[in-house]
C-alpha cells in the first residue's frame, strides 16, 4: 500500500527495518524531488510569463 504522507510524519514515524526503510527514503526523496522541480518550472514559467 502507497500512502502520500507529509514528510515530518515519515521522520517522525517508526522506522522499518532494513530494506524496507531504504526503500521509503528512495520514495520519500524521490517524491520530494518531483515536488520541487514541478514547483520551481511553475515559478519559472509564472515569472516568464509577467516579464515577457
Amino acid at each position: 500500500i502507497v500512502r502520500l504522507i507529509s514528510p515530518e510524519v515519515m521522520c517522525g514515524g517508526t522506522p522499518l527495518p532494513g530494506l524496507d526503510s531504504i526503500e521509503a527514503s528512495r520514495r520519500k526523496a524521490s517524491f520530494e524531488f518531483i515536488f520541487y522541480f514541478t514547483l520551481t518550472s511553475a515559478i519559472l514559467s509564472l515569472s516568464l510569463s509577467l516579464f515577457a
